[in-house]
C-alpha cells in the first residue's frame, strides 16, 4: 500500500490510458485517504511484525512489544479522536499536501478501525496472559533470585542455587545474550 501511495501518480496515468476501473478511485480523495491511513497502519503492524522474528527473541521480547503495540493502539485512537494525525505520517503528508480535513465517513471509520484492531489485539493477546509470564521473570536475571520462585519446585531451585553459585556462569551471563546462556547451559 505505501508503494502504491509512493507511485500513484505514475500509476493513476497508466490506468488511465488502459481504461481500468481502478483510476477513478486513485483520484477520488476520500478513497486514496483510507489507502493512506491503511498503508500507515499496516507499516506499524508489519515493522511490530518484524521486530517478534529472530534467533534472540525471547518470549519475554515478544510479550513486551506485544504490550507495547496494544498501548500505541490506545495512543492512536486517543490521537484520532482529537483530529491529531501526527502518528501517521503518510496520512498526515498526503491531507497537508492536498488541504483535505478528515471528515465525514472517514473521520468515525479511522476510529472504529482502531478500536477494533485494538479489540483483536486484545483477544488474541490477552493481559492475563502477559500477567502469566510474571512468576518466570526470574530467568531474565537469574542470578538476582534470592527466593524460591512459584514456578519452581524445590529440587529446582536447589539446581538453581547451585547454578547461580558459579562465578563463571555469572560472567557469561553478563557476557551473552540470553537465548545464548541458556543454550549454553543446556549444551
Amino acid at each position: 500500500m505505501t508503494r502504491l501511495m509512493e507511485l500513484r501518480a505514475e500509476v493513476a496515468p497508466y490506468l488511465m490510458d488502459h481504461n481500468a476501473l481502478l483510476a477513478t478511485v486513485l483520484n477520488d480523495g476520500d478513497w486514496v485517504c483510507k489507502l493512506v491511513y491503511l498503508a500507515d497502519i499496516f507499516s506499524k503492524i508489519n515493522e511490530m511484525n518484524l521486530s517478534l522474528q529472530g534467533k534472540t527473541v525471547t518470549v519475554f521480547d515478544a510479550n513486551a512489544k506485544v504490550s507495547s503495540f496494544k498501548r500505541k493502539l490506545m495512543y492512536w485512537l486517543e490521537c484520532v479522536k482529537k483530529e491529531d494525525i501526527d502518528c501517521f505520517p503518510l496520512t498526515k503528508s498526503f491531507l497537508n499536501e492536498n488541504n483535505i480535513k478528515i471528515q465525514g465517513k472517514l473521520q468515525k471509520n479511522i476510529p472504529a478501525h482502531l478500536e477494533a484492531l485494538k479489540d483483536s489485539f486484545e483477544h488474541y493477546f490477552p493481559a492475563a496472559q502477559e500477567e502469566g509470564l510474571h512468576e518466570f521473570k526470574w530467568v531474565l536475571d537469574v542470578f538476582r533470585v534470592n527466593k524460591k520462585p512459584p514456578s519452581l519446585n524445590s529440587a529446582e531451585y536447589e539446581v538453581l542455587i547451585d547454578l547461580t553459585s558459579h562465578s563463571e556462569l555469572k560472567i557469561a551471563f553478563q557476557n551473552q545474550s540470553l537465548p545464548e546462556f541458556w543454550l549454553h547451559l543446556q549444551g
